[in-house]
């Protein structure tokens, strides 16, 4: 009797809660070292420099800290993959 009430209580729970699509998702916020991590650039210097020649996207937030959202760099990263390299 006890596993027929239970079940019941777990179906009503999923006909309740709504969808995955219907669910929002914070978007992530990266730190600097956590965006050095994540682009897999060679050290933090390299981030900043970057960053000073208008190479990644703006950052978020006030202030000097860096912080990126993670779909701003996916973005980045996939123009920068598709787009072709310049020839030395």
């Amino acid at each position: 009797m006890n596993d027929a009430r239970e079940s019941v209580f777990v179906r009503r729970l999923l006909l309740a809660s709504p969808e995955p699509a219907e669910q929002t998702v914070p978007d992530e916020v990266l730190t600097a070292e956590e965006a050095v991590c994540f682009l897999k650039l060679p050290s933090l210097k390299a981030l900043y420099q970057h960053y000073q020649r208008g190479n990644l996207p703006r950052s978020i937030g006030p202030g000097r800290l860096l912080r990126f959202r993670r779909t701003d760099l996916l973005e980045w990263r996939s123009r920068c993959a598709s787009s072709p390299r310049r020839a030395r």
